[in-house]
């Protein structure tokens, strides 16, 4: 699972620069849909797309963040327009119902023995080498995810099983493909909550949820890279310093376990109990 925002933190306005703008957020709503990932649609993976946003309608909601606004830029009164002007410089923008669009994600569903799709000529996941097969077909992300897992013969690996022995007779993976929290709404523990959110609304029966521990983009753990394909030593520190701080975040906020042969990659099977999921869906 990556994590980004649509702003990077070093493109953010000038006012940002000795204090970056922080906004408290009180309720999320999100919005989950099928998703638009033809090629993986068309391998037997379903894909989903999460929008989280806050209600601005909401007059405390509002007032809040009116006078952060106010105080960060030094002005006082501002109108809703210039409100929502000052919002989408800091990368949040409002939609006509004034929902605040704060975060999104990306997931991934593989569905075992499921013929749904089979009239259209869909391929059906039955084991680990066609599992392989639909991610590296996909995408290279899911590949990076999917490989370290999928076992030779069976679906998953021994490593797998022997964390989750209940993996054996899995219906399904979830993959937490990506998520997008804006800078200035970090903090507030919605990239947590997106995924516990997700793991409520698409896991069902027995499913291993697995995740990278990565930033989406060079950019966001080496702030101002040139775009280029290799890295020099210190930006691959950089690089590799971000991936196991995301690691430890995400273990320790979403109750995951780091698989011991690929430390940046987290997984963790449903039929646990995960205290940390329920407490990221309470937020």
């Amino acid at each position: 699972m990556t994590t980004e925002a649509y702003y990077f933190a070093d493109g953010l306005p000038g006012c940002c620069a000795t204090q970056q703008l922080r906004l408290r957020v009180r309720y999320l709503e999100m919005q989950l849909t099928t998703g638009h990932d033809h090629d993986a649609w068309a391998v037997g993976l379903d894909s989903w797309d999460m929008t989280v946003r806050v209600d601005l309608s909401d007059d405390e909601q509002l007032g809040e963040w009116r006078v952060a606004l106010e105080e960060h830029l030094g002005r006082s009164l501002m109108s809703d327009a210039e409100l929502d002007e000052a919002l989408l410089d800091h990368g949040i923008g409002i939609n006509g119902d004034r929902g605040a669009r704060v975060a999104d994600a990306t997931f991934v569903v593989a569905r075992f023995d499921d013929d749904t799709g089979a009239g259209a000529d869909r391929p059906v996941i039955s084991d680990g080498h066609s599992l392989a097969l639909a991610a590296d077909d996909a995408a290279d992300d899911l590949i990076d995810t999917v490989a370290p897992i999928v076992g030779a013969d069976e679906m998953f690996s021994d490593e797998i099983c022997e964390l989750f022995p209940d993996a054996a007779v899995s219906d399904a993976l979830l993959i937490l493909r990506t998520v997008r929290v804006a800078p200035v709404v970090r903090g507030n523990g919605i990239g947590a909550w997106a995924v516990a959110r997700a793991v409520s609304a698409l896991v069902g029966g027995a499913t291993l949820v697995a995740a990278k521990a990565a930033p989406v983009s060079r950019r966001d753990a080496i702030p101002g890279i040139a775009h280029r394909n290799d890295l020099d030593e210190v930006e691959q520190r950089l690089w590799n310093a971000e991936q196991a701080r995301l690691a430890e975040h995400w273990t320790r906020v979403l109750g995951f376990e780091r698989l011991p042969s690929t430390p940046t990659l987290l997984v963790w099977h449903s039929v646990l109990t995960n205290r940390q999921l329920r407490r990221a869906l309470s937020r």
